[in-house]
């Protein structure tokens, strides 16, 4: 798809939201039933009460879209991606305008996820641990979010809440169902079991709900290659929840899920090629990764002094990673073989307080939300390894000159406690938003034996950070159908125990990775101005927003050659100064009038990023991307829909180091279909990818050379349903 025609497709998108208001409709509906968000205010808040742009992921478009995993849910969503590692560890973490790097906060139902971590071609602990078909809605915040979720939400916030018993409970007290998936994107099955029941349990009501899940998949097929490398996939996960309401209706909830998944690959792309696997014959990845949590909360209302509602919630999380790897290298004389083992381990718990308040004073009208947070997370990492002559079968604990077993940080210790609050001002037609939150960050990193003994003459640095983040927002409600909003909101990242210590030497290659104990804070500031029209036919929303941020860090920079011996030092470094600055607009239209249970959808993401320190492209910000919908709806029972996503292509990339890959602009259709019978069974069913287009996502090859053997096995994946 050349940038002409993708201009002239945005163009057509941008001319029906500035004029939808009038197409279609002068009034506001009063019956129109507004999204309500956890994330714009941490509280339940409805979206004329939100400033900053916020999407939400339903329960229901998850499965008319037949989402299996991180990609599905946000294939139309632009401005939002999912980055992949490779083959081997697919899917790891969520991208926001650009922003990633441990920089977006995730949360299950209120339990923060540990930060991914990767160090070479053996070792990455991802962040998903998504279970599609559990899923009630997924929110996600853009922007600085520091002012309400802390350090982590420098990028933006994204919030999933699993399903309630109420959601199955749709008549009568008990409920005992199931659902089973095919998806021909990567030949899986899924197999979902559910039960829920309420009842009266003393003076109040009980309910609850057990969900068991188990999916089987294989490695993806994709568009640019027959044969993929293997990939065998098994995801178990338990479930549940008890809701216990009490007579005076305050709630007690208690939340616990297990997750377990093994994977298997044969990762035959990258044999032979560079240094690395010049000689190897056969490379096999067996991993595992397992997360336990569990939450229990309180959530109140009353009529106190201090405050009108409120919760709080306690929560404990252990996340496990065991990777092992076996390679052979039978090209060497004699053939070796490598096995390598790593482990990653997080333990976190934490509390959290939130409270509202409101009041009349002086003409204005108070709605105060204030509360803190504690948690502590504590995690370790160890790499192992043994290398075997297959001739002799002797064996040693030195591969490449590392001799294991080697910690690459020492374990580490993070404590948080976080203060905040933020008012909402209304005066008439204008809500005037100031917030502020005081966050104190303490690192403690405690070496051990191994990490001593791999690295000798490092000195490990322990961190105290603490840091101011205000925002302001501005809300006015110029008309009934119409709300122009503007947001300044300051962000701040601690920097990560991953960058302060870390440390690797490989001899052979002669590479070493050095710690910067004097990293500083990343920090940023943007600016929001949005509008949003709705009527009882349509929904328009408009965002233009501008982020400058200091001293952002970048993983493991290559500093070159060290002088006399000739190491190449990696170290993570700050960026002097970055700015991301771009624009994103939705539209929603009903279509009745001229063609019964027709409705139009339509998003767009245009997104700059620029390291301000050499005036290069940051290679982390998506190209321009706008997805068009058109669904038939004629009753409840039916809907059929198409959908078109078109993305520009992406030549502005820093390439002064090395010579990195582009791709190419490109325009894919799918088509989704549901029918539910009378006797309440519902059938979803979808083909993507409809004309079998070869083309590659940014967000899964970007900083690959155009010379890298995994480019083809990281394309999109072919026509499949």
């Amino acid at each position: 798809m050349n940038l002409a025609t993708f201009r002239i497709t945005l163009v057509l998108g941008l001319v029906l939201t500035a004029y939808s208001p009038t197409l279609l409709s002068q009034s506001f509906s009063e019956s129109a039933i507004e999204e309500i968000f956890v994330v714009g205010a941490r509280l339940p808040r409805s979206t004329s009460e939100v400033v900053g742009k916020i999407d939400v992921i339903s329960h229901q478009k998850l499965t008319t879209e037949l989402a299996t995993n991180l990609s599905d849910v946000t294939r139309y969503t632009p401005g939002v991606s999912v980055t992949t590692a490779d083959t081997r560890f697919g899917e790891t973490e969520f991208s926001i305008r650009g922003l990633g790097g441990n920089r977006v906060a995730t949360l299950i139902d209120g339990v923060p996820v540990p930060d991914q971590f990767d160090v070479g071609s053996f070792a990455n602990a991802g962040q998903d641990f998504l279970v599609t078909d559990a899923v009630s809605r997924i929110e996600i915040l853009r922007g600085p979010a520091s002012t309400l979720f802390g350090s982590d939400a420098l990028g933006g916030v994204v919030a999933i809440v699993t399903r309630d018993p109420e959601e199955y409970l749709q008549e009568g007290n008990t409920h005992l169902g199931g659902s089973a998936l095919y998806s021909g994107r990567d030949n899986s099955h899924r197999i979902t079991g559910t039960a829920a029941f309420s009842g009266d349990a003393g003076p109040g009501e009980l309910a609850g709900v057990l969900r068991l899940s188990r999916k089987d998949g294989h490695e993806v097929n994709r568009s640019a290659i027959d044969d993929n490398d293997r990939r065998d996939r098994t995801q178990e996960s338990l479930q549940g929840k008890l809701k216990y309401t009490l007579p005076s209706g305050n709630l007690l909830r208690l939340n616990f899920t297990a997750f377990d998944e093994e994977v298997d690959t044969d990762v035959e792309s990258v044999l032979g090629y560079g240094r690395k696997f010049r000689n190897t014959t056969d490379l096999v990845g067996a991993d595992s990764k397992e997360r336990y949590a569990t939450s229990a909360g309180y959530e109140f209302s009353g009529d106190s002094r201090w405050f009108d509602q409120g919760r709080f919630n306690l929560y404990w999380q252990q996340v496990e990673v065991d990777q092992r790897t076996t390679e052979y290298r039978n090209r060497l004389n004699p053939p070796i073989l490598n096995q390598r083992d790593f482990t990653y381990d997080t333990k976190a718990y934490g509390a959290i307080l939130d409270l509202e308040s409101s009041f009349s004073m002086a003409n204005t009208d108070h709605r105060i939300g204030w509360g803190v947070s504690v948690q502590r997370a504590r995690i370790s990492e160890q790499r192992d390894g043994v290398t075997t002559n297959l001739q002799t079968g002797a064996s040693s604990k030195v591969i490449l000159g590392e001799t294991f077993p080697v910690k690459d940080f020492p374990k580490s210790t993070v404590d948080g406690v976080s203060l905040y609050v933020h008012d909402e001002i209304s005066i008439g037609d204008f809500t005037l938003i100031p917030g502020l939150r005081y966050e104190s960050y303490d690192l403690d990193a405690n070496a051990d034996f191994i990490y001593i003994t791999d690295n000798p003459n490092i000195d490990i640095v322990d961190i105290s950070e603490s840091s101011l983040s205000p925002k302001l927002g501005l809300l006015w409600d110029v008309r009934s159908d119409t709300q122009l909003y503007m947001q300044y909101a300051h962000g701040f990242r601690a920097p990560p125990f991953e960058d302060v210590n870390i440390g690797f030497d490989i001899p052979l290659f002669n590479y070493r990775a050095i710690p910067n104990p004097s990293l500083d804070a990343e920090t940023s500031d943007g600016i929001e101005l949005g509008a949003r029209f709705q009527g009882n036919s349509y929904r328009a929303a408009i965002a233009v927003f501008g982020v400058e941020y200091d001293d952002l860090i970048q993983t493991r920079v290559n500093l070159g050659r060290q002088p006399g011996t000739g190491t190449l030092l990696f170290q993570s470094r700050n960026v002097d100064e970055a700015r991301v600055y771009g624009a994103e607009i939705n539209v929603n239209a009903d279509l009745g009038r001229w063609v019964e249970g027709v409705s139009f959808d339509a998003s767009a993401s245009w997104v700059r990023g620029k390291d301000r320190s050499n005036d290069e492209p940051l290679n982390t910000i998506d190209p321009l991307e706008l997805v068009a919908a058109l669904t038939w709806q004629p009753h409840e029972r039916t809907r059929l829909a198409f959908v078109t996503t078109a993305v520009a292509s992406q030549n502005r990339v820093d390439d002064s180091s090395s010579d990195i890959v582009q791709t190419d602009g490109f325009a894919v259709f799918d088509m989704t279909a549901s029918y539910t019978t009378a006797s309440g069974i519902r059938v979803d069913a979808g083909v993507f990818n409809l004309f079998d287009k070869t083309y590659w996502r940014w967000s899964s090859v970007r900083n690959r050379t155009v010379d890298d053997p995994m480019l083809n096995h990281l394309s999109a994946p072919e026509r499949y349903a």
